[in-house]
């Protein structure tokens, strides 16, 4: 939603100019989000700039200045997928706490991880290194008349009796249950652990944030079938505002849209961002934003109506 938004106020404008100073203030957004460890907003900025229908702005890209271009290009490198994103990863590997990652990279890893590997796994639970009875018919020719007729039992260490005694006595059912995959849990939680670690300190300006995005408050409704999230959702919140001292309660959340009588600096400019994204989609599917942003073919239909108002194709003869 915000990738559309970004190209949606891009290509909405009718002259170079104004093109080239709001691509100015993408790309410098960008970049601070970056060097504040900000990747998600960073590749959400970057995915905009390198969709087709701000690609083809030929005459505004022209009109940047190279300092511009060059910081366009390192940004871009965020979502750059080969090698399974590795320059996105390296350089989260290397951020320090507070970060923000990609959110759609950490919700692709968790989907591998969860329904690319087996819950359970294969039982091969045998004994391979126990000795074979020796017999007859194992033994060279040349050797057959020095070996006794009566097979002689092997002698184990006691650790190997010991290991043979437990095998036996395990009942069948046991050994042919499957295991657990424990190795694809330690992924799992690797992932987490991560997750807590980018989070686990606040950026300096968290002060002026106070309220929590209309985003999901303004859609209460389309949760109103899943009370176990809507009751997580009101503990986070209620905790998140009393930590800050804030005096709003979970009532004025909800009822006002996240409203409260005091907002923080930043909260304003918040709400006029959260309004522009609903009314670049809303002119599609209107009340049905959150649910019909999932549509991305129309959403790329509309972007490319504007972006060639705004710059029209050149007919090559």
């Amino acid at each position: 939603m915000i990738s559309h938004w970004i190209a949606h106020e891009i290509c909405s404008l009718k002259t170079v100019k104004a093109r080239r100073t709001l691509l100015h203030k993408f790309i410098e957004t960008a970049r601070y989000c970056r060097e504040y460890n900000n990747f998600h907003i960073a590749s959400c900025i970057a995915l905009a700039l390198n969709s087709r229908p701000v690609q083809r702005l030929v005459k505004t890209w022209e009109s940047l200045s190279h300092q511009d271009i060059m910081t366009s290009q390192s940004i871009e490198e965020l979502i750059d997928p080969s090698r399974n994103m590795r320059k996105y990863r390296k350089s989260l590997a290397n951020a320090k706490p507070p970060v923000i990652p990609f959110f759609a990279i950490f919700l692709k890893d968790l989907t591998f991880i969860i329904e690319g590997n087996p819950t359970y796994i294969r039982n091969k639970h045998y004994i391979s290194s126990a000795p074979s009875t020796p017999t007859i018919s194992t033994y060279p020719d040349s050797r057959e008349s020095s070996i006794p007729s009566t097979p002689t039992t092997p002698s184990f260490p006691p650790s190997l009796h010991n290991s043979l005694n437990s095998y036996n006595s395990l009942p069948l059912s046991t050994m042919q249950e499957p295991l657990i995959n424990f190795e694809k849990f330690r992924f799992l939680t690797k992932n987490i652990r991560n997750i807590n670690r980018y989070t686990s300190e606040s950026y300096s300006f968290i002060n002026q944030l106070s309220r929590p995005p209309k985003i999901l408050t303004s859609n209460f409704s389309l949760l109103s079938d899943q009370p176990d999230l809507i009751n997580t959702y009101n503990s986070l919140i209620n905790n998140n505002l009393s930590g800050n001292g804030c005096n709003n309660s979970i009532n004025n959340i909800f009822n006002n849209g996240g409203g409260g009588s005091k907002p923080a600096p930043l909260d304003h400019i918040g709400e006029v961002i959260e309004r522009r994204m609903f009314a670049a989609a809303g002119s599609i599917f209107g009340d049905n934003v959150t649910i019909s942003m999932l549509n991305g073919n129309e959403l790329e239909a509309e972007l490319m109506t504007l972006s060639l108002e705004a710059e029209p194709a050149v007919n090559v003869i």
